[in-house]
């Protein structure tokens, strides 16, 4: 794997520079009083989105000459072009900090992903005997602090962010905790049902809908809305069944055409908050039935693998041979794992933990660690 340098000149500003676009265009420059550290974000083998979050200031992005635009608002976003697949690009925002991300592999080329979830802001207990209220935040950081000693492609987050999705500076909070792991890595969200009422993380996240797909190397990712149902529909202002139904035809019409379009890829993972199996007793009750009964038939057809947020606990679970797993706490409260199902939960553990995926063409493996960083599963996936 090949490396380039983004270079960073000016104090409060960040200039983007590589290789492959050094001769066709002069380096694009990204100026303003940033708050968080730049997102990388939709990263295919030949862009990447930066995003980013300031106050009160107008930004100005430019291109030699030409202003490519300037808005006063809050999140930031312009998109670097000309980039190589395979390869590490390095950069520095002066005060936002130094990092680096990866563009796709090159067919042949293995590739590491994490995966945590329910990092929510509030005080919660370290184990669920304890009572001493640890701080959320504080759990929070040691997971971003143990996360960061790897070296992932990209982090996928499962949902529940933060405890109230139209806060901003509970997200100011979050970008706070997780920048020493988003600087040096690309980053893809879940939506789920904490999200709801977002307009900030969802244009700072930059997708056009709640529900998404890309490919990583020769494989290939779609992120599902679960809280279509439930929750997007106080976003919108809608509360009727007949609106409810449309949102969740649209999405799962676009599920089947996603699936069929990308199943010559060697594997494909389906990530949504809301999880099939649980080994939570008064979750149960919170499963989706709707899902088991109009996206799981999909999942096998294809055999995906499928990634789960929302229990705040780990899990993982076998049925019908598909493999499903839960990765739902980073701050947010343990929950028992007092009900497994029998003959598919197979794995069940009170812990926060993060979740590692090694891809390998069509091999892959997957390894469990609890917040300090210790093994606490591992699966031969495929």
């Amino acid at each position: 794997m090949t490396m380039h340098w983004f270079h960073a000149a000016l104090p409060m500003a960040a200039v983007l520079a590589t290789a492959a676009s050094a001769q066709e265009t002069r380096n694009p420059e990204v100026s303003g009083p940033f708050v968080t550290s730049p997102v990388m974000l939709n990263t295919s083998s030949a862009s990447v989105t930066v995003s980013w979050l300031e106050k009160g200031a107008d930004v100005t992005v430019r291109q030699g000459a030409e202003v490519q635009s300037s808005f006063p608002v809050e999140v930031r976003k312009t998109t670097f072009t000309h980039l190589k697949p395979g390869t590490v690009y390095t950069y520095d925002a002066g005060p936002a900090g130094k990092g680096k991300f990866k563009t796709p592999p090159l067919v042949g080329q293995p590739f590491e992903f994490l995966m945590y979830a329910e990092s929510r802001n509030g005080n919660v207990s370290n184990t669920i005997e304890q009572q001493d209220k640890t701080n959320g935040d504080d759990i929070h950081s040691q997971m971003i602090a143990t996360m960061s000693k790897e070296d992932p492609d990209f982090v996928m987050h499962l949902g529940d962010a933060i405890q109230t999705g139209p806060d901003q500076q509970e997200w100011f909070d979050f970008f706070r905790i997780t920048a020493p792991l988003m600087r040096k890595t690309n980053v893809a969200l879940v939506y789920g049902n904490h999200e709801a009422n977002a307009p900030l993380v969802h244009d700072m996240f930059n997708q056009p809908k709640t529900y998404y797909s890309f490919n990583w190397g020769t494989s290939h990712f779609i992120v599902l809305d679960s809280e279509y149902d439930r929750v997007r529909l106080a976003q919108a202002g809608k509360s009727t069944e007949s609106e409810q139904e449309k949102l969740w035809q649209e999405e799962l019409t676009w599920f089947k055409e996603d699936l069929e379009a990308n199943k010559g890829a060697d594997n494909i993972f389906v990530a949504f908050h809301l999880p099939v199996h649980t080994a939570t007793a008064y979750k149960r009750r919170d499963r989706s039935f709707r899902i088991q009964r109009e996206w799981v038939p999909l999942i096998e057809k294809y055999n995906a693998i499928v990634l789960n947020g929302h229990e705040h606990n780990y899990q993982r679970a076998q049925a019908n041979g598909i493999h499903y797993f839960v990765t739902g706490s980073a701050g947010a409260s343990l929950e028992k794992v007092d009900w497994p199902e029998p003959g598919i939960t197979k794995k069940a553990l009170a812990a926060f933990a993060y979740t590692k995926f090694r891809v390998d063409g069509k091999h892959v493996t997957m390894e469990a660690f609890d917040v300090h960083g210790k093994k606490i599963d591992e699966e031969n996936v495929r």
